[in-house]
């Protein structure tokens, strides 16, 4: 599959309130489905190496949209016995907003900020950068250019997930995405971001171009790749 960057409804600023909210709650439906807060958690803990009960862990997400993958987290660091320092970030102001309403509602005491990835503001120090389901949005150079500034602010390591481009990603993409969700935006931004997205080979050659010697990226469920790497590996 050739890969074409399509633009996806839920990118779109005038996108109404309402369906905009539809849309998320579709999305958590799909990430509880594909594992992949698990996912994220296991690897972040590979990369931040000693975690024993009572350490703690401060961890940034870049684009963190509804917020779900954070709420996971959460209840598997308290569950563990590990001390949570998490931030959360958007372009999006009222995505900003509504993540500080659900996670305050959850009970979690988590820092949202507005941040744009490819601007000028630096990224939050932190032990670990993670990223999910956003690198497809981004050109190769803007690709580069957000592992390194990750890479830069983190002091242990970065942990990114995302789609992997296949005909089998975008045929599971178009059906679990109308099994899951009534959104509109859903239906069409799944197999769009399917197109979008990179391979495993594609993100190896990436990393390495932002200097990340020593990564590991590998296949994960559902059609998805995983990618870590540990400061000095």
């Amino acid at each position: 599959m050739r890969r074409m960057r399509i633009p996806e409804w839920m990118d779109d600023p005038d996108l109404d309130p309402a369906e905009h909210r539809r849309a998320l709650r579709g999305l958590v439906r799909v990430n509880a489905v594909s594992f992949t807060g698990q996912q994220t958690w296991k690897a972040m803990k590979r990369v931040a190496g000693d975690l024993a009960p009572g350490k703690s862990l401060s961890v940034c997400e870049l684009a963190s949209g509804g917020g779900e993958i954070l709420h996971y987290w959460t209840k598997r660091a308290q569950r563990e016995g590990i001390v949570p320092r998490f931030c959360a970030t958007d372009y999006n102001p009222r995505t900003v907003e509504g993540l500080r309403h659900s996670l305050t509602l959850k009970g979690h005491s988590v820092d949202a900020l507005v941040l744009d990835v490819l601007g000028e503001t630096p990224y939050p120090e932190c032990d670990v950068s993670v990223c999910t389901l956003f690198l497809h949005h981004l050109d190769p150079e803007d690709v580069i250019k957000v592992l390194s500034r990750m890479a830069n602010s983190a002091r242990k390591g970065i942990v990114v997930s995302d789609l992997r481009r296949s005909w089998s990603g975008w045929a599971l993409a178009w059906g679990v995405g109308r099994i899951l969700s009534r959104s509109r935006v859903v239906h069409h931004d799944g197999p769009v971001s399917v197109q979008a997205a990179y391979t495993c080979e594609e993100i190896v050659d990436l990393g390495r171009e932002a200097g990340l010697s020593g990564l590991r990226v590998c296949r994960s469920w559902p059609q998805r790749w995983l990618l870590e790497w540990r400061r000095n590996s």
